[in-house]
């Protein structure tokens, strides 16, 4: 049997990580690590200012705070166009099916609103980028999901036996 391979993404306000999904002939999920995102937008109105002990580029000049009243929300929205042109370039890798992309509740919205116009794409919600891939292959949402994006290649794989059916 040939393999199949999809596009798997989790991601919240900080970073993002792209994996490359394929099942083996026994079932199992295997996930590789395509690539990583790391939020430049973070911390990034304390680029320029001194630190708690007053050291730094600007330690001796006078403080000008910038308006935090909308900062966490823009700069979600900044990485969310970060990360969807990242996924944008992923789809060349899984032409046919669709990228899967688990993310934290704080993204979702932003995410949904930059991919809103491509049905490439799957949104879940997932709080999943602390775990390790082989966490993450056997994390019964991804599971689930993975079952239905190989759904042709899963007729030949065997089943899990049930209680019944395995051996005393």
């Amino acid at each position: 049997m040939t393999k199949e391979h999809a596009v798997l993404a989790v991601c919240d306000a900080r970073k993002g990580l792209l994996y490359d999904a394929s099942f083996d002939d026994n079932g199992h999920l295997h996930l590789a690590c395509m690539e990583q995102i790391s939020s430049r937008w973070h911390n990034f109105h304390e680029h320029g200012r001194p630190d708690a002990l007053g050291r730094g580029p600007s330690a001796n000049a006078a403080q000008h705070f910038a308006d935090t009243a909308q900062e966490p929300e823009e700069m979600d929205r900044r990485f969310a166009r970060d990360l969807a042109a990242k996924f944008r370039d992923a789809r060349v890798f899984s032409s046919l099916q669709p990228i899967v992309i688990f993310a934290a509740p704080r993204m979702l919205g932003a995410l949904r609103h930059e991919l809103s116009n491509d049905a490439g794409f799957m949104l879940r919600r997932g709080e999943l980028t602390r775990l390790r891939p082989s966490e993450l292959a056997s994390h019964p949402l991804v599971r689930a999901v993975a079952r239905t994006l190989f759904h042709t290649a899963l007729i030949a794989l065997p089943a899990t036996p049930t209680s019944e059916e395995t051996l005393p």
